[in-house]
């Protein structure tokens, strides 16, 4: 009796098929795949029979019969392939009805595999430090549908190994060494010895450092911005900048930013260190780190040691109007800290009422195009960097020391007495006029009694 269904490996007579080899053994599910199979004896079963054939779990549609025990058909490209890895299964059915038999249906042992291609995200590592070396990181979809899997950087100097310590069906990191030169190149991905994944724009790059003769200095209380500026080939590739602050034994961090308009900048806000007891300078211990991508830091002064000049906070005393102008007094005012970290506002209020132009060591001067909302105010909120708000109080004027009040005052009161000079002198010229006045009235009424008395006495 004729078995219904076999394993090439198990048959129950000589003459029964049998599944010798098939080409090719494996193929992607992108493309179309011709497969040609051969079977022992396949000619004396395909009399009366109509041929079925699958491939790893998908149909290979159209079978035909070549030169006797060659099966010929086509696995046509698999969007979403349920299984990607099987036998060829040859199935042998009769083409009239009634059926005599249950079909013969064979199996091969060797398995055929179809590869899913493999493909990388866009967010991999694309910089590595030249003298550093580093970790590459790739992200994607099918990357382990085979075992044998090598990644290499090529450059224009040299082709480099990287050692895959991750590899994963979405993950392969390897670790690269340093180069001889900052360079740009690709890294090469080979799957077996056929499917090769290249990613284009991987660089090279020297390690980016602190420009030098700048001065970085904040104020016990923080928050006041240091644009700090770098010097390197390319900056492109940097993240996650950040400074640390060594004071009292303890390493206090503050975040930076990439400055956005720049990238040979770091904008970083000084750290609150909390010395409210400080009466003078002192100088501490500065570090810069930035990382270029995923765990490859760089101490930007690794080499250079770097002073921190830590300021007491600023003490203003009280502030003064004249006109347009707002004068803040008081003492520590100019601590290395930029014009454009001081805002100064009428308390209950976000906006700001003037623009800081000039800072001394006991002064502040700041210009308001709106004089009138000031002119009123007793007290004033100045903000020194993110941290430090204090209120001031306006100084009373009989006790200015401020030589432009002094002015002013004196010449409001010279405007004063001039007024009053000359409304006296008004009164005077006209008091004179009404005396003149009333004397030239007498003398002309006397004169006109003489000439009367006269005519009379000739009578």
């Amino acid at each position: 009796m004729i078995m219904s269904t076999r394993n090439t490996n198990i048959l129950a007579h000589p003459d029964e098929p049998e599944i010798v080899t098939f080409e090719p053994n494996m193929a992607r599910t992108n493309f179309d795949t011709n497969m040609s199979i051969i079977v022992k004896n396949h000619f004396a079963f395909i009399q009366n029979r109509t041929i079925v054939v699958s491939v790893a779990g998908n149909n290979c549609v159209n079978p035909k019969t070549y030169k006797n025990n060659t099966i010929n058909c086509t696995v046509h490209r698999l969007t979403n392939p349920e299984k990607t890895n099987g036998p060829v299964i040859v199935e042998y059915r009769f083409s009239e009805p009634p059926a005599l038999e249950s079909p013969i249906i064979i199996r091969s042992v060797k398995h055929f595999e179809f590869n899913v291609p493999a493909k990388i995200n866009h967010n991999f590592t694309k910089c590595i430090s030249t003298t550093k070396g580093g970790i590459i990181n790739m992200t994607g979809e099918f990357l382990n549908y085979t075992k044998n899997v090598k990644v290499q950087v090529e450059t224009n100097y040299a082709q480099i190994p990287c050692e895959i310590i991750l590899h994963n069906s979405n993950h392969i990191d390897c670790r690269v060494g340093p180069s001889n030169n900052s360079t740009s190149g690709k890294v090469v991905i080979f799957f077996g010895n056929k499917t090769v994944l290249e990613i284009k724009n991987f660089k090279y790059i020297d390690d980016p450092a602190i420009e030098t003769g700048q001065t970085f200095a904040g104020i016990a209380s923080g928050g006041i911005q240091l644009m700090i500026k770098l010097k390197g080939v390319d900056f492109t590739c940097m993240r996650n900048p950040i400074m640390y602050v060594d004071y009292n034994g303890t390493r206090i961090p503050s975040k930076c930013l990439l400055y956005k308009y720049d990238v040979k900048i770091i904008n970083c806000q000084t750290p609150n260190l909390n010395g409210r007891g400080l009466s003078s300078v002192t100088i501490l211990p500065l570090t810069f780190q930035v990382n270029t991508q995923q765990n490859h830091n760089f101490v930007l002064n690794a080499t250079d040691l770097i002073d921190y000049l830590l300021y007491p906070d600023p003490t203003c005393t009280d502030f003064e109007v004249n006109s347009s102008l707002i004068t803040i007094n008081g003492v520590f005012l100019y601590n290395d800290y930029r014009m454009d970290d001081i805002i100064i506002r009428l308390p209950n209020s976000n906006d700001t009422i003037c623009t800081v132009f000039a800072v001394t060591k006991k002064s502040i001067l700041c210009k308001t195009t709106t004089p009138k909302l000031v002119f009123g105010a007793k007290d004033i909120l100045i903000t020194i960097g993110k941290s430090l708000t204090k209120t001031i109080m306006r100084k009373p004027f009989e006790n200015s020391s401020n030589p432009s009040q002094l002015v002013s005052a004196l010449s409001t009161v010279s405007k004063a007495f001039a007024f009053i000079a000359l409304m006296l002198g008004l009164l005077y010229c006209l008091k004179t006029i009404l005396i003149n006045s009333r004397k030239l009235s007498e003398n002309r009424y006397k004169k006109q009694l003489r000439d009367i008395t006269a005519s009379l006495d000739e009578e």
